[in-house]
C-alpha cells in the first residue's frame, strides 16, 4: 500500500499579491499556524507519514521549519528546484526519491478525502488516479468527466456551472511520472490528458471538506474554518465489536476476523470525514494480538483504517479511553459515537458527552449509520 506523499510547494503564489512577499505561499498563516502544517496532520492520521516536499520559491522557509518532519510524527525529505518547473518538472526532479507508487498533493490545497481508497484504483490497472469533488463553479479549476472511473475529458477552465473537478490529490505510479519531459510541465496539461486519451487515468468523486488558498478571499475564509475542521467528530468501536470471539487474540487469525461489516464501517467514517478511534475500556485487554500493525494493514488493504487505539490501562480519569481521545484529538464530543458491545460499556462515553449504541449482531455499518443518523 502506499504510504508516501509528494506535496507540491514550490510555487510563487502570485494571486495573492504581497502575501507571498516574503512568505511562500503553504507556510501563510492559517488560524495560527502555517497552511501545510494542516496537511500534514491530515496525512499521518492515515498512515501516510514519508513525505517527499517540493520547494521552490523561498524554500529554505519551508525547509527550515520542517526539518526531518520527526516535531510532526512524520519523515520529511526534500526535493528543492533552482528554477520553476511547474507540477510536472517537480515530480520529475522528486523521482530519485520516490516509491514505486505514490500521492501528489498541491501544497494550496486541503482535500479531505479517503486517500486510501483513492490508491486501490491503481489495482485495476490504471497508472494514476485523480480524488474528484463536485463544486458549484468549475469555471476556475475546468471540469473533468468520467466512464465509470475512467476519465474521457477534461474541459476548459472558464466554463461555469457545477462540475466536478481535480481536487488536487493524486494517485501516481513512476511508471506514469516517467512519460514527464525533462525541464519544466504540467501534470495537469500534460500528463493527466495523456494518460486519459490510453485509457490509464482513473479518478473518483469525494463528498468531504476542500479548500484551496490560493486566492485572498479563500485564504480569509481558511483561516475562519480550517481550526474548526480539525475539530472532527469520531467514531470509536469496541475492540471487542471490531475482533469479535477470539479473533483479538490471535497474532494472524485465519480468514476474515472482523466482524460482520466492521470493515465497511470503519471504511464508511473514514470516507465521511470521521476520526475513527478503537477502544478497549477492559484492563487486561490491551495487549490483544488483533491490533499489531498486521491487523492495521488488513484494513488498510482495503481502505479503512484507523486513526488510533486507546486501551484502559493508558487512559487516566472517568470516560477512560474515550475521554483520552477526545483532549487528545480536540474532538467534538456531541457529534461523536461510540459503538459497544453492550450497555456497560457505553458508561465512559456518557460520561463524555459522547452517544453510544449497542452492537447486538447483524450488520456494523448498519449499526453505525443508524446511530449517526440524527446528526
Amino acid at each position: 500500500m502506499l504510504r508516501q506523499v509528494l506535496i507540491l510547494a514550490g510555487g510563487r503564489g502570485t494571486r495573492l499579491g504581497a502575501l507571498t512577499d516574503t512568505v511562500p505561499k503553504p507556510m501563510l498563516d492559517v488560524g495560527g499556524r502555517p497552511f501545510l502544517e494542516y496537511l500534514l496532520w491530515n496525512l499521518r492520521r492515515f498512515g501516510l507519514d514519508n513525505i517527499v516536499l517540493s520547494t521552490g520559491y523561498r524554500a529554505e522557509a519551508i525547509e527550515s521549519h520542517f526539518g526531518d518532519g520527526r516535531e510532526w510524527g512524520v519523515a520529511v525529505a526534500c526535493s528543492r528546484e533552482a528554477r520553476p518547473l511547474g507540477t510536472g518538472g517537480g515530480v520529475r526532479q522528486a523521482l530519485p526519491l520516490l516509491d514505486e507508487a505514490f500521492f501528489v498533493l498541491n501544497g494550496d490545497t486541503l482535500f479531505d478525502c479517503n486517500y486510501l481508497d483513492l490508491a486501490l484504483l491503481l489495482e485495476g490497472g490504471a497508472k494514476a488516479a485523480l480524488a474528484l469533488r463536485q463544486v458549484g463553479d468549475a469555471s476556475r479549476y475546468g471540469s473533468v468527466s468520467c466512464d465509470g472511473v475512467r476519465v474521457t475529458r477534461f474541459g476548459e477552465k472558464r466554463q461555469g456551472g457545477p462540475g466536478l473537478i481535480s481536487a488536487g490529490v493524486y494517485a501516481l505510479t513512476r511508471q506514469a511520472a516517467a512519460l514527464l519531459p525533462p525541464g519544466e510541465s504540467s501534470i495537469e496539461q500534460f500528463l493527466f490528458p495523456a494518460l486519459a486519451a490510453r485509457g490509464e487515468l482513473a479518478a473518483k468523486a469525494y463528498p468531504g471538506f476542500f479548500l484551496d488558498i490560493g486566492l485572498p478571499e479563500t485564504l480569509a475564509q481558511a483561516g475562519r474554518v480550517l481550526p474548526a475542521w480539525r475539530r472532527k467528530p469520531g467514531v470509536f468501536f469496541d475492540c471487542a465489536v471490531l475482533l469479535p470471539g477470539d479473533a483479538g487474540s490471535s497474532p494472524r487469525p485465519e480468514g476474515d476476523p472482523f466482524a460482520p461489516g466492521a470493515v465497511e464501517a470503519v471504511k464508511w467514517c473514514n470516507d465521511g470525514g470521521y476520526l475513527v478511534m478503537a477502544v478497549d475500556s477492559r484492563p487486561g485487554q490491551g495487549e490483544r494480538a488483533g491490533f499489531s500493525p498486521w491487523m492495521r494493514e488488513a484494513l488498510r488493504r482495503r481502505g479503512a483504517h484507523l486513526d488510533a487505539v486507546y486501551r484502559a490501562r493508558e487512559a487516566s480519569g472517568g470516560g477512560g479511553p474515550v475521554r483520552q481521545a477526545l483532549e487528545e484529538w480536540g474532538m467534538a464530543a456531541a457529534a461523536s459515537l461510540l459503538v459497544a458491545g453492550d450497555a456497560a460499556g457505553l458508561a465512559g462515553a456518557a460520561s463524555c458527552g459522547v452517544s453510544g449504541r449497542v452492537f447486538a449482531g447483524g450488520s456494523l455499518l448498519d449499526c453505525v449509520r443508524e446511530g449517526l443518523a440524527p446528526s
